[in-house]
């Protein structure tokens, strides 16, 4: 399971981080939340933060996409 540094904006559903010093699993990719905020939702609540947060997920390798 790769660690990869993205922008809050960039979390994907079953992204696993660390936040406010618990561990999180995304429940759901962010949503946009005013003006250059997004929610982070997970098990057992979610988290409203800027979506330039630099978070470091650990994320299933699944396949890549193709454009």
């Amino acid at each position: 399971m790769p660690a990869l540094t993205i922008p809050a904006r960039d979390v994907r559903q079953g992204d696993r981080f660390s936040l406010h010093g618990f561990r999180r699993t995304a429940s759901d990719g962010a949503w946009p939340w005013g003006e250059g905020s997004v929610t982070l939702h997970f098990e057992g609540g979610y988290a409203i933060v800027s979506a330039d947060t630099p978070l470091v997920v650990n994320r299933d390798g699944g396949a890549p996409c193709s454009a």
